[in-house]
């Protein structure tokens, strides 16, 4: 995605220049390996230095221009350009010429002529043959699930729990379906058109899909009423009435399931709503977790066990209908087919596991269905043709991001073939042939975007973002067939480039796990020059997140760690960033061996890595600290702790620390719940091992953390006094959020201080 159109390229080399020589003058120049200070480290990773990234980038409904957007240096809004491929020039789009534009998120027609798609809550038609799309509503409501009707003479879309159709001829709107959520009136509706479906009070819409057709719909509902738990309750104290507030949170980990969702199949044409069965689903009424509740003495399940529906597609002609859904406890998940004429529900897919994730499905222009699934123990894609399921792309590598061609002849996506942090786009005939590497573009995507590519409506090309160690997101057009690329982009700022040979390009290497067969990746920051016979600290920096993949080719952690990394390595520590037990990107074995043993899992891979650069890279498995944010913060807390003969120092920044006290579902679908399994948390809770801390900690919070409440840190706190503990210390920031979001100045003071404690520890005197 990179290398700029030369009218785009003038333009933004002018437009950066003035910001970029004022930076220069901060920062050390490239002459002697001077190390940076925290201060020109943290400058360089400020997006004015770096270069802003490519958010977005999308095809025009005709495959004939790109649009992508990112912020220009200095601006303070996002610029959006359009890319005419076949000469690559260049413009900025104004204004109004924004309203002119396709938006990202299209539906074709059958014809692929039309098509629609919502932009800022009105729904829009474009036909590939016209300059301008029509706008087909303008409300003050939000109109949403655009789509053409199966015969191509209609436009659907929800407003609220209606759907309405539209008319090209005329442009006339109608009521099509309205849903409520109550007992029907005892006197006729006055007429209004449409069908109006009452579905009880005793129910809570959550969504509905209306068929191509137009003649069915299926209706998400929740119980009303349902209690999800009492919610927490944090104090928010620097506010703008000048009083302390109360900022209300979810509720407690495992204290309710999410609310039980049921399925209604609404027939638009007589007004009559069944519920949909789905007790055939094997499993469904197995407790997977009877075995705790029994050893609880806790009542036994009754009945199916709760489920939330992750996505719902159609078949073109409307006859067919898929649903995912995913059991409330997390261990199973089920892809099935529903014939709307008849009502049978059929099995296309089951996944177990202890923390089962959703993958993609929907149907080719021929009725077939195709689904991602990581049931073999990698995501891989199949294809089901209403009697079995043919393996497209299944291996030891991972299927993300799915986008077929419109003939549904090819399918593209993003894959890790070549090695688990290297993402391509890779593409597969709909028979399982010429699978293969469509890109070498050495990190497609981001940590935190994954979507990143577009297929061209006419199945050309590929819009591809891309990313590197010290590459904000660029633009590439890639050629469908023979991978032929042009980088597009590059956005990096003349500070940057004049700054690059400075930086540490890091090493990626793979370590040998005393704990399973096969590997751990880490990414190796370490001096420019070694000192022969010198040994050198050693720092892991442990990555937040721990369902995700910071090991990777593309912008794998954020620019502030990056430059962390830089930071410490140019003053004399080995840094390593390495995914341990639990991460994605390695297979669903790897990520669920965490299974019970959170926390203590990931400590056995830190001795791992820490014996690994003590042999081969010179490290001093004597002089060791830790640092992490948000569960890398929590891994701190548990490396000092848990491994207190081999960590000297810890920085927990923003941490997990008593289990329990947690919100949300991650840790649940890892440690079930505590009341099922009260030894689990408490073995995974760093708060239980506090008495083992024999080298310094250093606890950094902010206050007002609504992701990980201050309340962890304040009860690590409470069991260091309770011990008598002295070689600790806490910095409470009072704003922030969680990690420093909002306040990336406090960040620098967190990791200056860090840094002071391991000058203090780690280096002996």
């Amino acid at each position: 995605m990179k290398l700029e159109p030369r009218l785009f390229r003038t333009l933004l080399e002018r437009a950066s220049l003035t910001c970029a020589l004022a930076v220069l003058s901060t920062v050390t120049p490239a002459v002697a390996q001077t190390p940076l200070t925290l201060e020109q480290a943290m400058t360089m990773a400020k997006p004015d230095f770096m270069g802003s990234p490519v958010t977005a980038a999308w095809w025009s409904a005709d495959s004939r221009q790109v649009y992508y957007q990112h912020q220009l240096p200095g601006a303070k809004e996002v610029s959006t350009f359009r890319l005419d491929p076949r000469d690559g020039t260049v413009r900025a789009i104004d204004a109004a010429g924004k309203a002119q534009i396709d938006g990202d998120a299209k539906r074709y027609d059958v014809t692929r002529t039309r098509a629609v798609y919502e932009r800022d809550g009105d729904i829009w038609l474009r036909d590939v043959d016209q300059s301008a799309p029509i706008q087909v509503t303008r409300t003050k409501d939000a109109e949403s699930e655009p789509r053409h009707s199966a015969d191509g003479t209609r436009v659907f879309y929800l407003r609220g729990t209606d759907w309405f159709a539209w008319t090209a001829e005329g442009g006339v709107e109608t009521p099509l379906l309205a849903l409520r959520a109550d007992n029907p009136p005892l006197s006729a509706p006055a007429p209004g058109g449409g069908v109006t479906v009452f579905l009880g009070p005793q129910v809570v819409i959550k969504r509905s899909t209306l068929s191509p057709s137009g003649r069915h719909a299926l209706v998400v509902t929740t119980p009303k009423g349902y209690d999800a738990g009492r919610v927490v309750q944090m104090p928010m104290y620097l506010t703008a009435s000048g009083y302390p507030e109360m900022m209300d949170l979810p509720p407690r980990i495992g204290r309710n399931d999410g609310a039980p969702q049921s399925l209604w199949l609404v027939d638009v044409q007589s007004g009559r709503a069944r519920p949909v069965d789905v007790s055939g689903l094997p499993g469904i009424a197995v407790d997977p977790l009877a075995d705790l509740r029994a050893a609880r003495k806790l009542p036994p399940l009754v009945g199916l066990r709760g489920f939330e529906t992750w996505d719902i597609q159609w078949s073109e002609d409307g006859r067919q209908l898929a649903f995912g859904l995913t059991a409330n406890d997390n261990r199973d998940g089920w892809l099935a087919a529903l014939d709307v004429a008849t009502g049978q529900l059929s099995l296309r897919d089951h996944d177990r596991g202890a923390s089962v994730i959703t993958g993609q499905f929907g149907f080719l222009p021929d009725d077939r269905l195709w689904f991602t699934s990581e049931g073999e123990g990698w995501f891989g894609l199949y294809l089901h043709d209403g009697t079995s399921a043919r393996k497209l792309a299944v291996g030891a590598y991972n299927v993300m991001n799915v986008q077929w061609s419109a003939d549904g002849k090819h399918a593209f996506f993003q894959c890790n073939r070549k090695e688990p942090g290297d993402y391509e786009i890779c593409r597969v005939n709909a028979d399982g042939g010429d699978l293969r590497e469509v890109t070498s573009l050495d990190g497609v995507g981001t940590y935190v975007d994954l979507d990143a590519f577009r297929l061209s409506p006419d199945g050309h090309q590929l819009a591809v973002r891309y990313s590197g160690q010290y590459l904000p997101m660029q633009l590439a057009l890639v050629d469908a067939e023979t991978g032929e690329t042009r980088r597009v982009t590059d956005t990096r700022s003349e500070a940057l480039k004049a700054q690059i040979d400075t930086l540490i390009e890091p090493e990626f290497v793979q370590i040998p796990s005393s704990h399973f067969k096969g590997v751990i990746w880490g990414k190796l920051f370490r001096p420019k020059v070694q000192e022969p016979g010198r040994r050198y600290p050693i720092v892991l920096l442990l990555h937040g997140g721990n369902v995700v993949q910071f090991v990777a080719r593309n912008q794998s952690m954020s620019f502030s760690e990056t430059m962390l990394a830089n930071y410490l390595a140019q003053n004399g520590y080995l840094v390593l960033e390495f995914d341990y037990r639990g991460s994605m990107g390695y297979g669903k074995s790897f990520r669920e061996s965490v299974y019970r043993r959170l926390g203590i899992t990931e400590v056995e891979d830190m001795r791992d890595v820490v014996a690994y650069l003590a042999d081969h890279h010179r490290g001093d498995p004597g002089n060791a600290g830790t640092y992490g944010c948000s569960y890398g913060g929590y891994l701190a807390y548990m490396s000092a702790f848990l491994a207190p003969d081999l960590f000297k120092a810890a920085a927990a920044a923003n941490g997990w620390a008593d289990l329990p006290a947690t919100m949300g579902s991650n840790p649940t679908k890892l440690l079930d719940t505590p009341d099922l399994n009260p030894e689990a948390f408490r073995a995974s809770s760093a708060t239980t091992h506090v008495e083992n801390l024999r080298g310094e900690l250093l606890i950094l919070h902010n206050v007002d953390d609504s992701a990980v409440t201050y309340e962890h840190a304040l009860r690590v706190v409470q069991r260091l006094l309770d011990l008598g503990k002295q070689n600790w210390n806490i910095v409470s920031y009072p704003t922030g959020n969680h990690c420093f979001e909002e306040r990336r100045d406090l960040q620098i003071d967190a990791f200056r201080r860090a840094f002071q404690m391991f000058e203090r520890t780690l280096k002996p005197q």
